[in-house]
């Protein structure tokens, strides 16, 4: 079994700290004016005029409105003095808010409406761009209606030497490219790219989205942390941990507790240009950890690929305690563009994964490395279990549940209802007498599983492993 070295994404160094700090207050409102000091008592007319003159350890107090502006930040912060830009009164409740948690963040209503640049755009200005900035927290904003139409086009933008930067808990609603879906028209709605690194990416909801070659949200990055985000209702891959377009390929990301939904498939069940993207794609990444997160009513809900044109392989990476369902396909691993060559994919281990109500469970594209293991997953309800149309090479499969739809080769295998508490109402935890409790790889480590499970619950019970996302 692969021992993949994954090194967590550091959440902002030093700025989580430094911006609790009591630095300068600065303000923006509606009825302010640029020409004034930004104070509570003569604030700034445009965030735009924050993002300008904002000195190291300073909020940025925005009150209630709506800002027609394209913002772009041009102030940095120090690692003991982190600039935090965020509503008038922003507050996080105890329990969180954002992202797919259901509770609004407490604070003013800050909207910034992009509906007045035009439709379409076709300059490449980004709607939010970070370039070479650095200690900064952007927090509880709502990014809406930018149209675009172009080849890489940008929605938010974090790039050159920029670090320890945090997007936290803001809404970026219906951005969109218009036009043909083909190479012409492409949004990168929210791209991180090398060389960028040690960038924060959490609690944001990103939704109503048409990227058409673009995706919802990319890194092509080191040591990003991506993390209880909402991705939904987008036309195609909704998290792309990839190679920036063949220019890098990330490293050292950490995709965890994301909530993905009806990524490539629209709500009345058409597909989206007659296919079935990743909700959640690794394309030539390395030395990546995707854990806890949820993708349903989706193509693919996990994507691990070498793509023969981006020069890059895709190596050391694990999928573990993730779960999908009602979804075209639950995991695929190995070349996509192809169906011989599989040689640079290598070093992957897809373990503890539950998948539910997916047309195809456990997918094999051409890998040649016996290095890819599959352990410990639960797949339940799928026409194909495990589909391996080609008679590839399958590296390591084993202890793997296979309810309906035929099975894998392993060798110690279960065949019988997982029986989930209520999987109708989308409940996957194990019940009473469910076979897949201690039917786990008994030479599973710690390191290989993880700390915890999908719900948060200690990952190993009973002294050894259960099968799929939940421990019983």
């Amino acid at each position: 079994m692969p021992t993949a070295r994954v090194v967590a994404a550091r959440p902002c160094g030093t700025c989580a700290e430094a911006c609790a700090h009591e630095g300068p207050q600065l303000h923006v409102a509606t009825t302010g004016d640029d020409r004034n000091p930004g104070t509570e008592g003569a604030p700034w007319r445009t965030i735009q005029r924050a993002m300008n003159a904002a000195t190291a350890g300073a909020t940025v107090h925005i009150a209630e409105g709506t800002y027609a502006e394209r913002l772009a930040v041009n102030v940095s912060g120090t690692p003991g003095g982190c600039i935090s830009f965020q509503p008038r009164g922003f507050v996080v409740p105890a329990g969180g808010c954002g992202g797919y948690t259901g509770v609004a963040c407490g604070g003013d209503q800050v909207v910034v409406d992009l509906a007045p640049f035009g439709n379409p755009v076709a300059d490449g200005v980004p709607l939010l761009a970070i370039d070479g900035r650095s200690h900064l927290r952007i927090q509880g904003l709502v990014f809406q209606d930018y149209t675009t139409s172009g080849p890489l086009q940008q929605g938010v933008s974090i790039s050159g030497g920029s670090s320890d930067v945090e997007i936290l808990r803001n809404r970026f609603l219906r951005l969109k490219t218009a036009g043909a879906h083909d190479p012409s028209n492409a949004l990168l709605t929210f791209w991180v790219r090398h060389p960028a690194s040690s960038v924060t990416v959490s609690g944001n909801e990103i939704g109503e989205i048409v990227s058409g070659y673009g995706e919802a949200l990319t890194t092509a990055a080191d040591d990003v942390l991506i993390e209880n985000n909402w991705i939904h209702d987008t036309d195609g891959i909704g998290i792309d941990v990839g190679t920036g377009v063949g220019t890098h390929a990330s490293s050292m990301v950490v995709v965890r507790a994301n909530l993905v939904e009806w990524a490539g498939r629209r709500r009345d069940g058409r597909w989206w240009y007659d296919a079935q993207p990743a909700a959640v794609y690794l394309d030539g990444a390395t030395h990546t950890l995707v854990e806890g997160n949820t993708v349903r009513d989706s193509g693919y809900a996990f994507g691990v690929d070498a793509e023969l044109g981006s020069g890059w392989p895709a190596h050391h990476l694990v999928l573990r305690s993730n779960l999908a369902y009602r979804s075209y396909g639950g995991i695929k691993v190995g070349t996509w563009y192809s169906d011989t060559d599989g040689t640079r994919v290598s070093d992957v281990l897809v373990m503890n994964n539950t998948l539910s109500q997916c047309d195809l469970g456990l997918v094999v594209r051409p890998y040649q490395d016996p290095s890819v293991a599959w352990r410990n997953n639960l797949v339940a309800g799928a026409s194909g279990a495990f589909v391996n149309t080609g008679h590839w090479a399958v590296g390591s499969v084993d202890y793997n549940l296979y309810f309906g739809g035929g099975v894998g080769p392993d060798e110690h295998l279960v065949t019988l209802d997982p029986r989930f508490v209520d999987a109708a109402a989308g409940d996957f935890r194990l019940g009473p007498g469910s076979p897949a409790v201690g039917a786990g790889d008994p030479a599973t480590s710690a390191g290989a599983a993880g700390r915890l499970d999908l719900a948060g619950h200690p990952r190993v019970q009973g002294g050894r492993i259960d099968l799929g996302a939940f421990e019983h």
